[in-house]
């Protein structure tokens, strides 16, 4: 690959973005090897898996989403410029923008500044805007559960181990929702979680 940038994984198979070589390759995670790559008409970024759908956003506000099934892609027109994708447990897509205040989750709802992100855990839905140096939590319908400060700067969010996590590349912390803030670096992009 190329320059390799988001994954979707699940279990021995993960696909990831290649912005070098506009495509997403499916990478045989045990074993090291690429065992598929399929062309995007442009650069991908964020991608979702769900079942045997992947939904991939095509660079920082795309007006488009590919929508890759069995190797075939269709292109789809997206309700705003997407930046972000994410399935949430019970199938649905969620959307966040690359321009403008707002998520999609079946319908176009007000969101903090983009670029957002979203995450899933325990049936909540977790959207960051890093230039506002917000956290909301939502229901899977969609509506604000809660606000929560975090430090500006922290755009990507992830879960693991039970917990929900936000780098921010600004301050160079993690922040770990319902717990501790620290400083890790610098600046800090991404975050994730290793299983012993």
């Amino acid at each position: 690959m190329a320059e390799p940038r988001y994954t979707a994984a699940d279990g021995r198979l993960a696909w990831v973005t290649d912005s070098g070589d506009p495509a997403v390759v499916a990478v045989d995670v045990e074993r090291g090897t690429i065992v598929r790559r399929i062309k995007l008409k442009q650069w991908p970024r964020h991608l979702a898996r769900h079942g045997d759908t992947l939904v991939v956003s095509l660079g920082t506000a795309s007006p488009e989403l590919a929508i890759v099934r069995a190797g075939d892609v269709r292109y789809r027109k997206a309700p705003f410029p997407v930046h972000d994708v994410g399935f949430a447990p019970d199938g649905r897509l969620w959307l966040t923008s690359g321009e403008q205040d707002s998520i999609w989750v079946g319908r176009t709802l007000r969101a903090g500044s983009p670029p957002q992100h979203v995450t899933f855990l325990n049936g909540r839905a977790y959207v960051t805007s890093g230039d506002d140096g917000t956290l909301r939590t939502h229901s899977l319908d969609g509506a604000v559960l809660h606000r929560l400060r975090i430090p500006i700067g922290s755009y990507n969010v992830q879960y693991g181990a039970d917990r929900v996590f936000t780098p921010s590349l600004n301050k160079g912390t993690l922040t770990v929702v319902d717990g501790p803030t620290v400083r890790v670096a610098r600046s800090s992009h991404d975050a994730c979680l290793m299983h012993a």
